[in-house]
């Protein structure tokens, strides 16, 4: 059997083994021949045979301390050669020396094979006998058992010890007994809280004879509302009984009414909304008071200010662009434009330069003459004032008709030309 240490700390695993270690300074095994023992166990295993030849060797170990163990061949000093035991549905079965070098003397006896052959038929697995039959089914809680014990001609085996080794889903055992309740017939509860699955081994005997043993299992739901797999019509009933309710059935739809729900009063059912309107307006008021005191510009102009006003330059200078070259184009046509009419107005001024100059020079003359005759006769004093003053005036209004007279002159002739 192991012994279980509980290591908290890694560092401590040394010295947990070393103190766990035991020293064997005997050899392992023996290698000297000797004649095995045949022990009155009553094993099926050795049953039938003579004294088998000696052996070789064995490996050296020590008598297991259950009581449940069979010994059935020793050394001579006590160690065990063969021993059995039964290990929950099966058995179990170890044999110390071997069937080769050690047992060369065991391969020409005539018990040979017949010694191997029952030991392989005990230690197999028990076919159940179709005789014994079991249930096991969910009451509540407890797991109930049953089981039916019949002889081979049919008869109910009556008087048999049925002990049961239950085992829970978290793999504890829990031993109980079945009683007898009828002829044959063997039954017994267990409990049963946890859900998961059960396994029941009923192992009966008779006299001290050990029958083929019955293997029983059982599943037990999660919810304890799905344990019950059969309607319940008892409480059902009550259930109507006691609610004024109605008691139909399904293979008579339309005489019982099933749909029909004359008689019955409508339930109504209040709800009070004062708690969650409260809700609702505290929080409408602590989102009015955060838009009055929180100044959600500056967070605004903070995460966001810097994107905001590199898109509007960006923009702002987009349109400047766009206006510059507009004006742009536009002053080069107007001072194409200008140009070429100025160019032409150069040239006509040039060309009519002189004439001009001489028509103003000879109205100039013949006004003054005009003024000087005007002046030898007789007027008043405004005459003599409009006779001094007409002369400069008349002069600056011939200079400016002259050049104005041009002008409009040039326009015409540059109009009749391009007609």
């Amino acid at each position: 059997d192991g012994v279980y240490y509980k290591v908290l700390n890694a560092d401590r695993l040394p010295s947990t083994f070393l103190s766990a270690v035991r020293v064997v300074r005997s050899p392992a095994i023996r290698e000297t021949p000797f004649q095995p023992i045949v022990l009155p166990s009553g094993s099926p295993a050795v049953s039938g045979l003579s004294t088998p030849p000696m052996l070789k060797g064995l490996v050296i170990t020590q008598p297991r301390p259950e009581l449940n163990v069979v010994n059935a061949m020793s050394s001579p000093e006590g160690e065990p050669v063969l021993s059995h035991w039964n290990y929950e549905l099966g058995r179990v079965a170890a044999f110390t020396s071997d069937a080769s070098v050690w047992a060369e003397e065991w391969l020409g006896w005539p018990g040979f094979e017949a010694f191997w052959s029952q030991l392989s038929r005990m230690i197999m697995r028990p076919t159940t006998s179709q005789f014994m039959q079991g249930e096991a089914r969910v009451e509540g809680d407890r797991v109930r058992l049953r089981v039916e014990a019949n002889s081979d001609d049919g008869k109910p085996l009556n008087g048999l010890a049925t002990p049961v080794v239950f085992f829970s889903p978290d793999g504890r055992q829990t031993t109980a007994r079945l009683e007898q309740t009828e002829p044959g017939v063997y039954e017994g509860e267990v409990e049963a809280g946890e859900a998961g699955t059960y396994v029941a081994i009923v192992k009966p005997n008779e006299g001290g004879k050990a029958l083929a043993p019955v293997i029983l299992g059982v599943n037990i739901r999660e919810n304890s509302e799905l344990r019950t797999l059969r309607s319940d019509r008892e409480s059902l009933v009550r259930l109507a009984q006691a609610t004024g309710g109605r008691v139909m059935s399904l293979q008579e739809p339309t005489a019982r009414a099933i749909f029909d729900r004359s008689g019955l009063r409508p339930r109504e059912v209040a709800t009070n909304l004062w708690r969650a309107l409260l809700i609702a307006a505290i929080g409408v008021l602590l989102l009015d008071i955060a838009t009055r005191r929180v100044a959600w510009d500056r967070w605004i102009s903070r995460e966001y200010g810097a994107e905001m006003a590199r898109g509007a330059a960006e923009a702002v200078r987009d349109r400047g662009v766009q206006a510059a070259a507009t004006l742009g184009g536009l002053r080069s046509r107007h001072s194409e434009s200008t140009a070429g009419t100025a160019g032409t107005m150069l040239t006509l001024d040039e060309e009519d330069a002189k004439r001009l100059a001489e028509a103003a020079r000879d109205r100039r003359r013949a006004q003054r003459i005009a003024n000087v005759a005007a002046s030898t006769r007789p007027g008043d004093a405004r005459g003599e004032a409009e006779v001094r003053l007409e002369p400069a005036r008349d002069s600056a209004a011939d200079k400016e008709g002259g050049l104005l007279a041009a002008k409009r002159r040039a326009k015409q002739r540059f109009g009749e030309g391009e007609s």
